[in-house]
């Protein structure tokens, strides 16, 4: 179980794809179980350090992004979207269907997710609802967070892209979305393609005035992607 550097916001409620009364469940399932089960917190407050340091406030940043773009639009077209470990509500046949938990890997539950979503089951994200969590507040725990996500989710992707290949109750598009763009995008090429660039190419040019890197690879793209991830944070 990651450590409560690793809590993580919002709710997430998973249902059966052959059960008929989808959206009242998620409703009367989300009264119930927040009362019960969660502690809510303001809107702009789920995390409890989030303003103790520039690392923190940077991280609540990238978050607010991740769930309220990310996960929203995963849930609103019924693709595949991780669970993030903690503050949702399972379904007991969900778990034992997909085999349960395991710690074949370090995201014990990207794994779960993918497992269960191969045997047909559905994710609802409800955003409304919010938790206490904590981020990181020192650049080691924050370096090994990281780690732990980025090279857990590419041991994972070896894993399973084989059983998301071969499985019957998935579409062919969703298929290609966990395989191309969840896995092989996010989870491999994006932490590869940072690493090289910030580490070795650009001390490089540096060094070697002759060595040239286009404008757009090391300054448009990155900015744009700034900008449309701290659009919600003028601040």
């Amino acid at each position: 179980m990651p450590s409560s550097a690793n809590m993580l916001p919002y709710l997430m409620l998973i249902s059966s794809l052959n059960q008929t009364s989808f959206s009242e469940q998620c409703r009367s399932s989300c009264t119930i179980q927040k009362l019960l089960l969660f502690k809510l917190g303001g809107r702009s407050n789920f995390a409890v350090n989030d303003t103790a340091s520039l690392l923190t406030r940077v991280q609540k940043m990238f978050f607010d992004y991740h769930f309220k773009v990310e996960q929203e639009a995963g849930s609103a077209t019924f693709s595949f979207f991780s669970f993030n470990g903690t503050a949702g509500v399972w379904r007991t046949a969900a778990i034992k269907e997909a085999g349960g938990w395991k710690d074949r890997t370090t995201v014990e539950d990207m794994d779960l997710a993918v497992r269960a979503t191969l045997k047909g089951w559905k994710f609802v994200y409800v955003g409304d609802i919010r938790v206490k969590s904590e981020l990181p507040s020192t650049y080691k725990a924050y370096c090994r967070q990281q780690f732990r996500w980025s090279c857990g989710g590419a041991h994972l992707f070896r894993k399973v892209a084989k059983d998301i290949l071969t499985a019957k109750d998935v579409s062919l598009i969703k298929k290609f979305h966990m395989l191309y763009s969840f896995f092989l995008v996010r989870r491999v090429m994006a932490p590869t393609v940072a690493c090289i660039l910030y580490n070795i190419i650009l001390p490089i040019s540096v060094m070697i005035p002759e060595l040239f890197l286009p404008v757009w690879g090391i300054a448009y793209i990155p900015t744009v992607l700034l900008v449309v991830t701290a659009i919600r944070h003028p601040k």
